[in-house]
């Protein structure tokens, strides 16, 4: 295998493939409610697009490192249960290999107006906004169903425009 796919081309039938990519982010590892299965999450970008990842085999999050450029093969396409977007699914049989090569990535944000966030973006997108924010941030402590704590952060900002937008996130 020489030849690299582009992120853009996978798709859930392509077979024995191999990706050159730069690792964007990597989550701790993770144990399932089980117990018995460890994994972690992983971002991946080449020039054309950026793709989700899980991987089973707990030694690869010593192997990859962030901002580093890897060659990905033997691998699993699928889509992803909730959100139905394509994810790579990395095991004990995957292979990751280092490689010298810098990928040349185009990071430069693309800024949203709230306008273009509602009715150009999806539920899971990631989106850039630049605004200002329209009253001081409030947190809470919220309890939980299954009693967990959780901080809340409501955000309100706006694009300039006439209205303002609230964010939510639970930290």
């Amino acid at each position: 295998m020489s030849s690299f796919k582009k992120i853009k081309d996978l798709n859930e039938y392509a077979y024995n493939i191999q990706i050159k990519c730069k690792v964007i982010s990597k989550s701790q590892v993770k144990v399932s409610k089980s117990g018995s299965v460890e994994f972690f999450f992983f971002n991946l970008q080449d020039e054309s697009a950026t793709i989700n990842c899980i991987s089973f085999e707990k030694g690869f999050h010593q192997i990859i490192q962030e901002q580093l450029c890897y060659k990905f093969s033997k691998f699993r396409i699928q889509k992803h249960r909730y959100n139905k977007e394509l994810q790579l699914v990395f095991d004990k049989g995957s292979l990751i290999e280092l490689t010298d090569d810098d990928l040349e990535l185009n990071n430069d944000p693309k800024f949203y107006s709230i306008e273009e966030i509602i009715s150009k973006t999806k539920e899971n997108d990631t989106v850039d906004f630049k605004g200002t924010l329209c009253e001081k941030p409030s947190i809470k402590r919220k309890k939980l169903n299954d009693g967990d704590a959780k901080l809340k952060l409501t955000v309100r900002v706006t694009d300039g425009k006439d209205s303002c937008v609230s964010y939510l996130l639970l930290l």
